[in-house]
């Protein structure tokens, strides 16, 4: 990513894929997760954790994984379309789909209307 993104507002409400492969989930629900970026953390315990960003995550989005597996179990069938703000880290650092890649933003294509890596 440029670093224009992370100037100002430049990556919030942006749509992301973002990969999880640690608790609280379990190893056979690790994977990559669709979520919208909001906005950047500003606090500075949270910042020098390497947290930057909160993402929404909606569980309707993720197969009923995030924000279930931060929740626990549900105590209705409706409590699975609720949406969770959760801090993240996303940086140049981490940007990628392979090796230290942890995200990568999405788009819709031109041509076909996809939702695809931008």
């Amino acid at each position: 990513p440029t670093a224009e993104l992370f100037e100002g507002d430049g990556l919030c409400y942006k749509r992301v894929l973002y990969k999880w492969a640690c608790n609280p989930l379990p190893p056979n629900k690790y994977g990559w997760y669709m979520g919208t970026i909001g906005k950047k953390i500003t606090l500075a315990a949270d910042r020098l954790k390497g947290l930057t960003y909160v993402i929404l995550y909606k569980n309707d989005e993720t197969g009923n994984v995030i924000p279930f597996y931060h929740d626990g179990e549900p105590k209705k069938k409706s409590d699975l379309k609720k949406a969770k703000n959760l801090k993240m880290n996303i940086s140049c650092d981490n940007w990628g789909s392979s090796g230290a890649g942890q995200w990568v933003l999405l788009k819709r294509s031109a041509s076909s209307g996809a939702v695809v890596a931008a």
